[in-house]
């Protein structure tokens, strides 16, 4: 049923807006393809301006199964090929979400892109919410927000925030993310490698860029944000950010043959346990996906080097300073174990050694948890 509105430009569809389903296409004359089959339909409200049009899509929350509509950066369950979803309805229940959104979606002329936020980002461009934008002319998907690049990894507690990039021409993607890890890793360690980390000849990190502020926006008040900002780089950072590693920034870029975001260029660390390190340290950061839960690995080589390998409940640890190599072994084997609890798996933290850091940095394929 259609009505049109005397005296303006809307139009109002009361029971359903058949709105064109663009699907991005990896064709030489065209990147849009609209579909209008009567399954791609989505359902919408939406009072529509024919001159500045203005969707609201399904909540994913509250709406049917068959009326969900899905955008976002996605991996197969079993593939190590990324697809992006854009106004996408029945999107695979297998399907490894990397990125996601929700809200509105319009089409911006000025970067020729369609966008999907929410309104209070749409009106705020510094408003929490997530972004995604598909752009028409270089036929590039990316996201602004928080995504979730590791998962499933039991009592490693991982959040990243930033920036996602999937090229559909070529299938490339890579991300700019700042990242908390938080686990079970005594301060006898924290200490020594936050000196270590703090005095090394690596430039200073931005604790001010912009894809940390994607995390800060997320976790602190105003009147905390305000602080942050007008506080020195010397000062112990929030409460809400004393997670055990606190990466800055980090440039990822996806590597499909280990199915695994690397790191590039080294990584900005920048506080350990809360104390403030905001350094560039020469180093790589590894975010690997698998079936049975999720995977990263961190070498960094300030000076000596030091190296972090996490898979399946089991964190291993080895640095080229034998000295700290006898403090991890001198610690008490319960303060760096967690039982099995409440759901959650058993957890421990053991020692490994250089031949495993070496094929790690060598690209090869690790050995079952982690030895030698």
């Amino acid at each position: 049923e259609k009505k049109n509105v005397r005296g303006n430009r809307h139009t109002t569809r009361r029971r359903r807006t058949r709105y064109a389903n663009h699907h991005a296409q990896h064709t030489h004359d065209r990147i849009i393809t609209t579909r209008t089959q009567h399954h791609n339909n989505i359902i919408t409200r939406t009072r529509i301006d024919p001159v500045d049009i203005l969707i609201t899509l399904p909540d994913p929350d509250t709406a049917r199964p068959s009326h969900k509509v899905y955008n976002g950066i996605y991996l197969m369950q079993d593939s190590t090929t990324p697809y992006t979803a854009f106004v996408r309805r029945n999107n695979p229940n297998v399907a490894v979400e990397l990125f996601s959104t929700r809200g509105v979606l319009y089409y911006d002329e000025g970067s020729k892109s369609y966008i999907v936020s929410t309104l209070r980002r749409v009106a705020d461009p510094e408003a929490p919410d997530n972004w995604l934008e598909l752009n028409t002319q270089n036929c590039t998907v990316t996201g602004y927000g928080q995504m979730s690049l590791g998962t499933k990894m039991g009592r490693v507690q991982m959040a990243a925030y930033g920036q996602i990039e999937h090229r559909l021409r070529s299938g490339r993607m890579n991300a700019k993310v700042a990242l908390t890890l938080d686990f079970l890793f005594p301060e006898e360690l924290t200490k020594p490698l936050k000196t270590a980390l703090s005095t090394s000849g690596g430039g200073p990190s931005d604790p001010a860029n912009d894809v940390l502020a994607e995390a800060l926006r997320r976790q602190l008040d105003a009147k905390d944000l305000k602080r942050y900002y007008e506080s020195g780089l010397n000062e112990r950072l929030p409460k809400e950010f004393r997670q055990t590693i606190l990466i800055d920034e980090v440039d990822l870029e996806w590597r499909a043959n280990i199915r695994a975001f690397r790191s590039k260029d080294g990584v900005g660390i920048g506080a350990l346990a809360g104390d403030p390190v905001h350094r560039f340290i020469d180093g790589t950061l590894q975010l690997r996906k698998r079936r049975g839960g999720d995977e990263f690995t961190l070498h960094l080589a300030p000076a000596s080097e030091y190296f972090l390998t996490y898979k399946k409940g089991n964190m291993r640890f080895y640095s080229s300073n034998r000295d700290l190599m006898d403090v991890l072994l001198k610690v008490d084997p319960k303060k760096r174990s967690l039982p099995s609890k409440d759901g959650l798996p058993f957890y421990q933290l053991s020692p490994t050694t250089g031949g495993a850091m070496k094929r790690f940095l060598d690209g090869l394929e690790p050995e079952e948890g982690g030895r030698d």
